[in-house]
């Protein structure tokens, strides 16, 4: 079985792809959040992750960031670049194989 980083926010979406990943029993799952306390729901999010990895028995890792350290750039940079150092951590820590992220339909990368 493939073992694979699933990039989750704790918003519907994201949820949904580890949910939809989890039922189809392909992968070996790790759930990957990041907590930037950007918004006032960041905490809330969090918890949703915390909650439904340990529900389904999925392995997960949270990085715990301050938005407010962000001295550089914009924020959506900023966040983007933790964001995936976290990810290739967890990557290598893990032997994934591969990393599945959810994007709304009118995101843009």
């Amino acid at each position: 079985m493939n073992k694979a980083i699933v990039a989750v926010s704790g918003g519907s979406d994201s949820l949904a792809l580890l949910d939809m990943l989890k039922k189809e029993n392909n992968y070996d799952l790790v759930a990957c959040h990041v907590n930037y306390h950007f918004r006032d729901t960041s905490t809330r999010d969090e918890n949703i992750v915390i909650n439904f990895c340990n529900k389904n028995n999925i392995k997960y890792y949270t990085l715990d960031l301050d938005s407010k350290n962000q001295k550089e750039g914009n924020f959506e940079d900023w966040a983007r670049v933790k964001r995936y150092k976290f990810f290739k951590e967890v990557y290598d820590r893990e032997k994934c194989e591969c990393l599945f992220v959810g994007h709304q339909k009118d995101d843009f990368i």
